[in-house]
């Protein structure tokens, strides 16, 4: 028989297979496997460091690995802090060590593991430590173990070392679904706004109140002015015009990276109009996930005898991105 007997959902006593509820849960997970959400499952130094390290709650799904899994996963969650001791290292040398999430399924052909004493309630999945990994790994996958789980940690440890320290910890966690949400926002002036203040100023004409995500944390964002212009002198008496400083986006309290400008005409060179740009990667606080914030052009003249402005001939843009990814 080619399909397996009992496709999901199939009432009136129906049995339905492991794999094929499998196979709804990789659907469910999009085929991919890590974390589900920022916190999860982070590994970290107790409190006061000793040979133990902490990884705190959350939920994961990881692939099968088993020969016969194609097209299946496993989903698990922990739902209370896991505490997982840490072999000390002699003097002779540091070592590597791996932690990871384990299912340990012995209903998968050739995969070497035991049942259970209690087979309906398991336990199925473990906090593991693979011992002595090259300092190099980024992944169980890295070492050809045909594990089903999830890579949470590499832990780098000194030799002659017995307490862990956050230091020595390398997160390895990856999201299975990260979220995005992109937004672009426009703006015409619809008349001038000149920027004179030496501090950073909102540029009157690029204001956008919008809603961060609960989940976000952290944003891309790209802005641009486009046909600035610079003040023209207006008589030929000779001399002229300068303005330098800084032009950038801002999202509440969080500010980019800052683009500078320098610009210059006279009587009989007038520069024409010209673009600022700026943007940067910037993390969002705790405190800012959930919120509404203020999402502004942002700029300076911090020197010259003359003023940047935008008018109706030109043209302001933001694009964000609000990304979800491990913290």
């Amino acid at each position: 028989m080619a399909w397996d007997p009992v496709p999901f959902w199939i009432g009136g006593g129906a049995i339905h297979s492991d794999a094929v509820v499998r196979l709804l849960a990789d659907y469910g997970v999009n085929d991919s496997e890590g974390i589900l959400r920022a916190g999860d499952l982070k590994v970290s130094a107790l409190s006061t460091p000793g040979a133990s390290v902490q990884v705190a709650t959350g939920a994961c799904s990881m692939l099968g690995r088993g020969s016969s899994q194609a097209n299946e996963a496993y989903v698990a969650r922990m739902a209370t802090l896991d505490t997982i001791g840490i072999a000390a290292t002699g003097a002779g040398a540091g070592r590597s060590d791996l932690v990871i999430g384990r299912v340990e399924d012995p209903n998968i052909a050739g995969s070497g593991w035991s049942a259970p004493q209690n087979v309906s309630a398991g336990p199925y999945m473990f906090t593991r430590v693979i011992s002595g990994v090259p300092n190099t790994t980024r992944s169980v996958l890295d070492l050809n173990l045909g594990y089903t789980a999830v890579t949470l940690a590499r832990i780098d440890i000194p030799a002659s070392t017995s307490a862990i320290t956050n230091a020595m910890i390398v997160d390895l966690r990856k999201m299975a679904s990260p979220k995005k949400d992109r937004r672009l926002y426009t703006v015409n002036p619809g008349t001038v706004y000149n920027l004179t203040s030496a501090s950073y100023v909102n540029w009157g004409f690029g204001l956008w109140q919008i809603d961060i995500p609960t989940w976000a944390v952290r944003a891309v964002l790209v802005a641009r002015v486009d046909g600035a212009r610079l003040d023209r002198l207006t008589s030929s008496s000779g001399g002229n015009g300068t303005a330098n400083g800084a032009f950038r986006v801002a999202l509440g309290s969080l500010v980019t990276q800052a683009a500078a400008y320098d610009q210059e005409t006279s009587y009989t060179n007038v520069v024409g109009r010209f673009s600022l740009g700026a943007g940067d990667t910037v993390a969002i606080p705790a405190n800012l996930r959930g919120t509404t914030q203020t999402l502004s052009l942002q700029g300076n003249k911090s020197n010259g005898n003359k003023n940047i402005y935008a008018d109706t001939a030109s043209f302001g843009s933001v694009d964000i991105e609000f990304q979800e990814t491990t913290i």
